[in-house]
């Protein structure tokens, strides 16, 4: 189940799908060019080799923390960063969350059915 919705099953969207895909390809040539094994990145980040190739194979299924992990033990920059820089990211990311409204309302829209 996706979304953790309780007796659905949520589908993902195209833009979704094509973005495990290409992280999933990012991933699989990251294995490649160093050499490892389905079996050797599965141990690494605690998972069977099937989950790997889930994810190189872009499968929307696999939990996003999975992908992550095979990205950081690949040495794989995430959001175009390195290490330092991700931290950075997140403490500017939290300095903005601090600025905002803890709370939402939604707004009202309004439909036109004239259309």
């Amino acid at each position: 189940m996706l979304g953790g919705m309780k007796g659905r099953v949520r589908s993902v969207g195209r833009t979704a799908t094509t973005a495990a895909k290409v992280f999933g390809n990012l991933i699989a040539q990251g294995r490649r060019d160093r050499g490892m094994t389905l079996d050797q990145l599965a141990e690494a980040i605690g998972a069977s080799s099937r989950t790997v190739y889930s994810i190189e194979h872009g499968e929307p299924t696999v939990g996003l923390g999975t992908y992550f992990e095979a990205a950081s033990v690949l040495g794989i920059p995430l959001f175009g960063a390195d290490k330092s820089e991700l931290t950075q990211l997140l403490r500017d990311g939290r300095d903005r969350l601090a600025l905002l409204p803890d709370r939402v309302r939604a707004k009202e829209v309004q439909f036109d059915a004239n259309f």
